[in-house]
């Protein structure tokens, strides 16, 4: 298994999986930006910096819990797929997310962060704000 992989396996999602909000933080580059595809309700298309990933951060981190799977790299780029559980994920109606996830490793720290959210998720978000 290469290097990235085990970095996003165990000083990423591992480290999302404690809970601590810190830990996740010392993951990310200075100038990271994480993108959602589509933005989850309510947040901006994306998030620039660690102040801002702080707050993408603090939006998810309650009862965050991540399972991740099929990982590939491409040179400084890991992609894999997700499921993600926390408290504000079931505030939206949904039980859990489904993602396929793409970072850009350099210098050991998370670049760029994309998860996009599978068609499956999208029409339980919707189906849910329908019945909200």
């Amino acid at each position: 298994m290469s290097d990235l992989i085990q970095f996003i396996q165990t000083e990423f999602d591992g480290i999302w999986n404690t809970n601590n909000l810190e830990a996740v933080m010392e993951r990310f580059a200075d100038d990271a930006i994480v993108r959602s595809i589509p933005p989850l309700p309510g947040a901006p298309e994306q998030f620039v910096g660690k102040a801002q990933i702080r707050g993408f951060v603090q939006m998810l981190m309650v009862n965050f819990r991540v399972e991740s799977k099929n990982f590939t790299q491409n040179g400084d780029r890991v992609t894999w797929f997700a499921t993600v559980t926390s408290d504000s994920i079931r505030g939206m109606g949904v039980d859990s997310m489904d993602t396929d996830c793409e970072a850009v490793i350099q210098n050991g720290k998370i670049k760029s962060f994309t998860p996009a959210f599978t068609q499956e998720t999208l029409a339980r978000l919707a189906a849910a704000a329908d019945n909200a």
